[in-house]
């Protein structure tokens, strides 16, 4: 059984997707920044909430839980993959990149942003740290 350290822990790699050990050993290969580990964390509040709704359990935003990724079964992995095969997340320089892969990609002349954030002062943040680096890609 192999095993990755996430922030110190070990996480068991048994019994995932071809897919998903290809992510824990690209994840084994670049380290990341504290400021893009906390925007995953902060992700989770808007996984949670997709999750809620496609299981028709819509509600409010929940807080972030740096262990929902854990908890999470194969069906329900692969829904939130999808959902989020368009997201930019993390730090400013991980968002520039994202944001310009994404523009590259599409040919897009104008980007729509959200954030599902629980915490508003951290959403705000967000979208500054967001525009900050779109400003940096054009």
């Amino acid at each position: 059984v192999a095993a990755v350290k996430a922030g110190g822990k070990q996480r068991p790699t048994r019994g995932l997707t071809a897919r998903e050990r290809a992510l824990v050993k690209e994840f084994e290969r670049r380290e990341l920044s504290p400021a893009d580990a906390e925007a995953r964390r902060l992700q989770t509040s808007s996984l949670q909430s997709i999750l809620q709704l496609r299981r028709g359990r819509p509600g409010p935003l929940p807080p972030p839980d740096e262990h929902f990724l854990d908890t999470l079964d194969p069906a329900a992995r692969a829904v939130l993959d999808d959902f989020s095969a368009c997201a930019v997340i993390g730090a400013r320089e991980s968002v520039r990149q994202g944001l310009s892969r994404f523009v590259e990609r599409t040919g897009a002349d104008e980007l729509i942003i959200t954030t599902h954030v629980f915490d508003h002062g951290a959403r705000l943040r967000s979208l500054e740290l967001t525009a900050q680096a779109a400003e940096l890609c054009g």
